[in-house]
């Protein structure tokens, strides 16, 4: 019997017509409003400015005048020729007079208070003898009962005792259950293989195995190799 490929049909069935375009959909409502992002790094340092031109140079601290009491200040305000800014200063000759010694700056419309220039507290004196031993007190009541001490340390293990004597032979035990499933034989002999189906572009060229397929790609038509 001569064996010959023979088409079976085609995989591939007619192509459809184009459909029409479809119709534009309604517009989508506006989405809600996002989340704030996240604040961005701080950025670089900015670099120094120029320095400024120098100052004038500054009045040497000085006393304008001194004055008995500050109500004699007060009174002198205005007549007394000290420029805004000048300073007096009021000397009572009581270094124990609340207002000796303190120190006023000249301002718009009076003088206004600075600090006090009095001395410094004095250093501490040395250090006095130390006074006789007083005499003993009377006997104080006993004490409250200390808490219990720490648990002592584990002791050492005492010595092994002798060996005991050997015990009677026991009866004889049941039966043990069935033993696990044997090691997994080898691999079997490779089989014939079997006719198949194969690719290829246009129809079969060459012979092939009775019941094989071939399938032509490019247009889809099957076929079988048969007699």
């Amino acid at each position: 019997m001569a064996y010959t490929w023979k088409p079976k049909g085609s995989l591939k069935g007619p192509k459809g017509d184009k459909g029409e375009t479809g119709s534009v959909g309604p517009k989508g409502e506006v989405g809600p409003q996002g989340p704030q992002g996240a604040q961005g790094p701080v950025g670089p340092k900015g670099d120094a400015g120029k320095q400024g031109p120098k100052g004038d140079k500054g009045e040497p601290f000085a006393v304008a005048k001194v004055y008995a009491s500050v109500s004699a200040m007060n009174a002198g305000y205005a007549s007394d020729g000290v420029a805004q800014g000048g300073f007096v200063v009021i000397e009572t000759g009581n270094p124990e007079d609340a207002d000796n010694s303190k120190l006023y700056v000249k301002g718009t419309a009076k003088y206004e208070f600075l600090t006090d220039l009095s001395g410094a507290q004095g250093m501490k004196g040395e250090r006095g003898e130390t006074g006789a031993q007083g005499p003993a007190g009377p006997k104080g009541d006993q004490g409250i009962q200390g808490p219990a001490g720490l648990q002592g340390p584990k002791g050492d293990a005492g010595e092994q005792g002798p060996k005991g004597e050997a015990g009677a032979v026991g009866p004889k035990g049941d039966k043990g259950e069935t033993g696990a499933a044997g090691a997994k034989g080898d691999k079997g002999d490779k089989g014939e293989p079997g006719p198949g189906i194969t690719f290829g572009s246009g129809a079969p060229q060459s012979g092939g195995v009775p019941g094989q397929a071939y399938v032509d790609v490019t247009t889809g038509t099957v076929y079988s190799y048969e007699g």
